[in-house]
């Protein structure tokens, strides 16, 4: 199996047991070769192979929980931070249908308004404005957190991987303690 068709069964493994009642998976039409290449040359590090493939089939990935089951917070909500965390977003290649805030760019501006250079960002939970994961010059994972970058031992896609299991997790814990309606 190559290192693509590897990295493929790795995501799609994590995305099994998503419940799809109780999440839904977004995604932005896939690049084309100079939406790729115009992305690449802005960023400060190389994406893995595995990844550029993937978002060619499945461009800025979201897998976020059904508002119905766990609504948006409103505008200058105070609770625990988890009760925010409500997806976790593989960035995109810039398309026309890709939101900015989904955006490999926009995730890699905000590295540098950090001063963190020789990462590219790969993914982030959503809600989470302090931690963005990506890969280092060497392909090696890190986490950025508040700027500062820690090399991880895990692949991207196991940390990934486990971003969303703590989702599917966070998701059965916010409808267990939620208030009735």
């Amino acid at each position: 199996m190559t290192p693509i068709e590897q990295f493929h069964k790795q995501i799609w493994a994590a995305l099994g047991p998503v419940d799809e009642a109780a999440f839904e998976a977004i995604a932005a039409q896939p690049p084309s070769d100079a939406e790729v290449q115009a992305v690449e040359a802005v960023l400060d590090a190389p994406l893995p192979p595995e990844f550029v493939a993937f978002s060619r089939k499945s461009n800025g990935l979201l897998v976020v929980a059904r508002t119905e089951l766990w609504p948006e917070p409103e505008l200058y909500s105070v609770g625990p931070a988890w009760k925010f965390w409500r997806g976790v977003m593989l960035f995109g290649f810039d398309t026309g249908d890709l939101p900015e805030w989904a955006s490999l760019t926009t995730a890699a501006a905000a590295l540098r308004d950090l001063e963190v250079e020789g990462v590219a960002p790969v993914f982030k939970v959503l809600g989470d404005h302090d931690r963005i994961w990506g890969v280092d010059r060497d392909g090696g994972s890190v986490l950025v957190m508040d700027g500062e970058v820690q090399r991880l031992d895990a692949p991207i896609v196991e940390l990934y991987a486990a971003e969303i299991a703590e989702l599917m997790d966070r998701q059965r814990e916010y409808v267990r303690t939620a208030p009735k309606r």
